[in-house]
């Protein structure tokens, strides 16, 4: 690959997790929702429908902080973003470093075709 594929890539890979983040903030915020609303209706009668939500979206908080890295990871290696010497992601700072010396940021194997 190129320095100008890798930053194509980089760029592509910037976009696919623009999409992303939503579906991994929208758990987060409806768990910290459903308990701030039961915060509010404490001694009001049943609670149970309040205690099943709120199981339900604290495994689905835990299966998403579970998941995600995974997914990631996933996406790194589909999109050819990964060092094949130490296996290290060239997005952020790495990945900057490689675009520019064609070189792992970490372990310094060539990731680029010279040139």
């Amino acid at each position: 690959m190129t320095r100008t594929e890798l930053f194509e890539r980089q760029q592509a890979y910037r976009r696919t997790l623009g999409k992303a983040v939503p579906f991994f903030f929208f758990p987060m915020i409806t768990f910290f929702g459903t308990i701030s609303y039961h915060g509010i209706h404490i001694g009001r009668g049943s609670y149970w429908p309040e205690v099943a939500a709120f199981v339900a979206l604290a495994a689905l908080l835990a299966a998403t902080a579970i998941v995600a890295p995974r997914l990631k990871d996933r996406q790194l290696r589909k999109m050819g973003l990964v060092c094949p010497s130490c296996g290290e992601a060239l997005v952020n700072t790495t990945g900057q470093i490689a675009a520019v010396t064609g070189r792992c940021g970490n372990c310094g194997h060539r990731v680029t075709e010279p040139g």
